[in-house]
């Protein structure tokens, strides 16, 4: 099972404690949380680089302060590039990850490398 839940204001150990105590183990024995901290926005902006590869703009670094911020940042990013954004930007995410260097992305927000550390994990025990 993976779940992914924002780390919101609780950050990503406390997101990922409230999925787990919900989890019937019995029946999802192995499970997985992913907490984009502090956003999925921000997760969608970690590679820049590649971000500008498939788009054709780079989105603008540094820190917004809140989810309004970064989500702002996600969608003028897309329109600037000609995208017609109409779901906050969510509707792209599928392009963005298929083109992300997740060991670039994984630099820049620990999160993600914690994330594709588990799943590396989660997919060696399932072949042992």
């Amino acid at each position: 099972l993976v779940v992914m839940a924002d780390g919101n204001d609780a950050g990503p150990r406390e997101r990922h404690r409230e999925v787990a105590d919900v989890i019937d183990q019995s029946v999802f024995p192995r499970y997985i949380v992913g907490a984009p901290d502090p956003y999925v926005e921000r997760w969608l902006l970690a590679d820049p680089v590649s971000f500008a590869q498939r788009f054709g703009c780079q989105p603008v670094l540094g820190t917004p302060y809140n989810r309004e911020g970064w989500k702002q940042r996600l969608v003028a990013t897309l329109e600037e590039a000609d995208e017609i954004v109409t779901q906050g930007g969510a509707e792209f995410a599928e392009e963005i990850i298929d083109v992300m260097d997740f060991y670039r992305a994984g630099q820049t927000v620990p999160t993600i490398q914690a994330f594709a550390d588990d799943v590396r994990s989660a997919l060696r025990n399932l072949s042992s």
